[in-house]
């Protein structure tokens, strides 16, 4: 009973997670057909950032946050397209709360596509560490999540927002 009470006791609430966001500008992805073509006809298939899920601890010490971020995606096959399978690439980054990036890393996520399927989706579990030095907090960080573009693919978004 003293052992519980002592437990209970001693025990601090644990810190705060990082922020997670995903990057406007990079949460669809927008595959065309080889060609100058970027009309309607043209697309292979649309993917999407759809959600994100978060949870996080702290080591005893308070020296480091492990979190695991559940990202959602769908993918719907375009008019173009009669494919089966579609593989794209995104990206989680750490920023502290100056904006700096601490760390990035690229990852594939595969869609599968049955013959009779417009749209597939899927669930991308990615667990990160993250030092935290002394007077530091998850709050002083924030995870970033978005699809790996290209130069044209970005392009095409901002159109779209516009």
């Amino acid at each position: 009973m003293i052992l519980a009470a002592c437990g209970a006791i001693s025990r601090e609430p644990p810190g705060p997670c990082p922020r997670v966001s995903i990057v406007s500008d990079a949460s669809q992805l927008t595959q065309f057909r080889d060609g100058p073509g970027e009309d309607l006809i043209d697309i292979l298939y649309n993917a999407d950032i759809t959600r994100i899920d978060m949870s996080c601890t702290y080591n005893r010490a308070g020296t480091e946050v492990d979190s695991t971020s559940s990202i959602r995606m769908l993918v719907a096959r375009g008019p173009a397209s009669n494919v089966t399978e579609a593989t794209v690439s995104f990206f989680v980054a750490i920023v502290d709360e100056n904006q700096v990036v601490i760390g990035r890393e690229r990852f594939t996520s595969t869609f599968i596509l049955q013959r009779s399927q417009r749209r597939s989706g899927v669930v991308e579990e990615i667990a990160q560490i993250i030092p935290m030095p002394p007077g530091l907090t998850g709050a002083n960080y924030e995870i970033l999540i978005g699809f790996e573009l290209t130069d044209a693919q970005l392009a095409y978004n901002h159109r779209q927002q516009n």
